[in-house]
């Protein structure tokens, strides 16, 4: 997983539920 991908699912993570986003992304 690119460090910028990262970057972004952590920031829309954030947003919109933490974990909760990062697990429906996922790796």
């Amino acid at each position: 997983m690119k460090p910028t991908l990262f970057l972004l699912a952590a920031g829309m993570g954030s947003r919109y539920g933490g974990l909760k986003q990062l697990d429906t992304l996922g790796p």
